[in-house]
This record gives structure tokens, sequence and C-alpha cells, in this order.
């Protein structure tokens, strides 16, 4: 990395009950080969000592800033509370289940600073083995009923991907971002509590004109709702619903295209575990999508003053918006036939792979 200055980045690292992750994320993070961070470290009152174990083993770390919060806000909130603290020109959040190497920070940094076009980013992830890519970046398909990532099963090494490419979002895990430009179209929405955060600053920074993109040779490895697993992963299904529904509301503007969106949403999702929990007489996930439906009936007022405020703020039409965020285009009735729809995403979503497989093969010509 040639550079004349290095940037002060802020690493913002949010915590829940997650000690037994804590030794292996923040020595790795203190051995990041990059002159000018500081870790923000912000624990959602954890129950089991997490603080105690960061005081006694790091505390005395002058990059290391300690905060805590009294009741554990979420995701999104939680990270704002970090923001708040940090000084950084470049603010990277990092989850607390992570392993990073070395040059992951250096990597990202040079990414940003040598293209004004991106403003998200993120590493190229790993299983925490370090063997099997767990996420190169989300893809989405048309009313975003369709979710994938930009890895294929067997993926398990960085070499398979151009050293940056676009995504439809990032996966939270691992993300970096300018701070002026965080401050320019705002930071996590504190009325989700968690899940709708990683898109929902893809979709501000699509909307601003910016790309979102992974950059290869930043490397981590994951552990995987490394906190959420054990504590509400019941909650899943739940929150996922929110999230689905608020970026429809966010991104399709024309509301031919936000009732249609709706109404396919309400086919595949909501019917579909109607018919799951008549036939296995359990009705778990269709309870779940439920309370999420009635959530963001709750949450309407909010929902739509979200949607008037972010468009009249955008750089970019709402054509040119879903022409570049929606990675992977469905047509609308495939989604309403049983299982055509998820074969048809995956046949297109290989396509996308295998073009970012021939744009790193050609990244390699151009070097040799």
């Amino acid at each position: 990395m040639m550079m004349k200055e290095w940037p002060l980045v802020s690493i913002i690292i949010l915590n829940y009950n997650g000690k037994r992750f804590l030794n292996e994320c923040l020595s790795t993070v203190f051995r990041t080969k990059y002159p000018n961070f500081e870790v923000i470290f912000v624990d959602n009152a954890s129950t089991d000592k997490s603080l105690d174990f960061v005081n006694k083993v790091f505390a005395e770390n002058k990059r290391l800033k300690i905060i805590r919060n009294r009741k554990n806000l979420g995701f999104g909130p939680a990270n704002n509370v970090g923001f708040k603290h940090a000084r950084g020109d470049y603010i990277a959040f990092l989850n607390n289940d992570t392993s990073v190497e070395p040059e992951w920070l250096a990597t990202l940094v040079d990414a940003l600073e040598n293209d004004s076009t991106i403003g998200l980013a993120q590493s190229l992830i790993f299983n925490m083995d370090g063997q099997m890519v767990q996420s190169a970046g989300h893809l989405i398909g048309d009313y975003f009923i369709s979710l994938s990532d930009a890895k294929s099963n067997n993926d398990r090494s960085k070499d398979m991907f151009p050293d940056v490419f676009e995504i439809s979002f990032v996966c939270g895990a691992a993300m970096i971002i300018k701070r002026e430009f965080l401050q320019e179209i705002g930071l996590f929405d504190p009325k989700y509590f968690w899940f709708y955060d990683d898109t929902y600053l893809s979709f501000r920074t699509w909307l601003a004109n910016k790309r979102v993109v992974t950059v290869s040779g930043s490397k981590i490895c994951h552990f995987g709702q490394g906190t959420s697993k054990s504590e509400i992963s019941g909650m899943l299904r739940r929150y996922g619903v929110i999230c689905r529904i608020s970026i429809i509301f966010d991104v399709y503007w024309n509301l031919l295209g936000l009732s249609k969106g709706l109404f396919i949403f309400s086919v595949q999702r909501i019917c579909g575990s109607l018919i799951e929990s008549i036939k296995q007489r359990k009705a778990t996930n269709f309870r779940a999508d439920l309370s999420g439906v009635r959530w963001v009936l709750e949450n309407f007022r909010h929902i739509w003053g979200n949607r008037l405020k972010y468009w009249s703020r955008a750089v970019v039409d709402e054509r040119t918006l879903r022409s570049r965020m929606i990675k992977i285009n469905i047509p609308s009735f495939v989604y309403l036939v049983p299982k055509l729809g998820s074969l048809y995403f995956n046949i297109e979503t290989d396509k996308y792979r295998k073009r970012l497989l021939w744009l790193h093969q050609r990244e390699l010509k151009h070097l040799t």
C-alpha cells in the first residue's frame, strides 16, 4: 500500500455475550498491519463477563476504547453509539466472532482511497478454518425475494475473484465506509433492532450513486451468528420479513412497482409459509412471518416517512438504482410458480459468478 498519509480508521466491534470469541478477535485486530487505527469496543449489556475479560486482557492497549450500553440496543443502534465515540476518517464495522488477516484493513482502505466511485466495501469472508469462502457479498433478485451470495458452493480461495467487484449489498460482518460519506447518507436506522443494517447502508450507498463492492484481497474469518445463534435465532424469520418488506418500500418508488413487489412477496413468503405449516402441522415459521408483518403495520408511518425522505435526496432515479443494485433479473411471473423461481434464480446467479471468474482471469492476463 503506497500512501503519503495513513487515514485514521475507527474499527467498531459490537459485542453481546461473545466472550468466547473475543480473545481471537481482538488479538488479531491489534496485530493488524496498518499504522493508524483505533478500536471502539461496544458492549450491549452482556451477561457473560465479556467486559471483565476485555478489561483484564486488553484494557492497557492505547488503541482500545470501551463503551458499555446499559441494555441491548441491537445491532444498528449500538453501532451508532460506537460511531459517536469514533474519530476515524474511515469507519470499519467488524463482528465480534471474527479473526482478521494482518493486511485486511490496509487493503480495504487502499481500495477506497484509489477509487472514488466506491462508497461501501466488505472483506472476503471465510469460515473460521479459512478453507471455505463464507461470503463474497450478497446478490439479490427483483423485488428482493431471492438472495444468494457471490460465491459458489466450492469456492475455497480468494484467488477465484477479481480484486474488486460489485455486489448488491455487503455482509455486515466486515464492512468499511468513509466517515464523511456515512454522515452524508445517514447512520443505521435506530428503529430496526437487527437485520436491516448492511442492507440499509448498501441501499443508501447505491442511492447516492456510489458503488457497493467486495475487496477480495481483504480476508477475514467469521464464525457466523456467533451471538445471535444462541440468543435469538428464533427471531431470524421475523426480522427477515421486516427487512424484506422495508427494502421493497425503500427501493420501489413507483407505486405500481411497490404494489407488485408486496404482492409477490406475500404470495411467495407468507402464503408459502402457511402451506408449509399446514403440511408439517407446525406453525412456528408462519407465526414468525406474521409477527414481522405486524411490526411493519405498526411502524408503517416510519417506513413511509423514510421512503419520502430518502427519495427526496436521491442522486439517481429509480430505474438506475434498480439496474445497479439488483444483480439478478427474473421475470415477475416466475416467482409465482413453485420451485421455478428458485431454479431460475440459481441459473442467473451462476452466470454472475462465472462472470466474476472471467473478470479475475482477465486481470491475471493483464498482469502477465
